[in-house]
């Protein structure tokens, strides 16, 4: 049997803050490791530690590229704050949830019953899947994290050329969180690469979201090689507030 004692150890956490990490839209793997954060932190009475991504898979029984992943997203998105530190990280939760970066899920008097999500199935077979794509788009609306979403891509993006239209672009491809990681992160990989050392070589931001270039292949130099495998986070937002 389970012994689940207080007299063995308990975490003080603030119910707001409880709250805040129930209401915000994680995978997962991420809530997995804001527990591991929170019992190797305010679990010891401390605000920060030092913990590896290995003993971080260990407990949150994770592959450790999932985890170095899910703690790469979290940083992002301010849940976390790294300072990186060799051999092995510190990490910091943010107890201030104010600064987060995350959508929240609707209250369930607000979500559509599941009938009203589904179409029938004979208007599903007489729409053909460009009419499915045109109404999805026309439903799309631009809200606040959209807004937050390309304030982060603009300020990672190497070149700041003609902000307005680039918003335009944007805002026709309104990305999702998943998304607007991918974009982020192969803009990362590529502003480190041997093609973008020169910035006139970097495309247009309107350029680089009209062809999906987040999808290209990016020859990484040796030294960025050396600093993947390390999975450094110093560049990422969030990092040593």
């Amino acid at each position: 049997m389970a012994d689940v004692q207080t007299e063995n150890g308990y975490t003080e956490i603030a119910n707001t803050y409880l709250e805040a990490l129930a209401s915000a839209c994680l995978s997962g793997a991420e809530y997995q490791i804001m527990l591991v954060v929170i019992r190797k932190t305010w679990g010891w009475k401390k605000t920060s530690d030092t913990i590896s991504y290995g003993q971080i898979a260990e407990l949150a029984n994770l592959h450790r590229q999932t985890v170095v992943k899910a703690v790469k997203s979290l940083v992002a998105k301010r849940l976390l704050l790294v300072a990186k530190r060799l051999p092995v990280n510190t990490i910091e939760l943010q107890k201030d949830y104010d600064k987060w970066i995350v959508a929240k899920r609707l209250p369930v008097a607000k979500r559509l019953p599941v009938a009203k999500r589904l179409l029938p199935s004979s208007q599903t077979t007489t729409n053909t899947s460009s009419q499915t794509t045109t109404h999805k788009r026309k439903k799309a609306t631009f809200t606040k994290e959209s807004c937050v979403r390309f304030e982060r891509f603009w300020a990672a993006y190497p070149k700041k050329q003609d902000k307005k239209k680039t918003l335009g672009k944007w805002k026709k491809l309104n990305p999702d969180d998943a998304l607007t990681e991918i974009i982020i992160a192969a803009v990362g990989r590529a502003a480190k690469s041997n093609s973008w050392k020169d910035t006139q070589f970097v495309p247009l931001a309107t350029t680089y979201l009209n062809g999906e270039r987040w999808n290209d292949e990016i020859k990484s130099s040796k030294t960025t090689s050396n600093i993947h495998a390390k999975y450094g986070t110093a560049n990422f937002p969030g990092v040593n507030e």
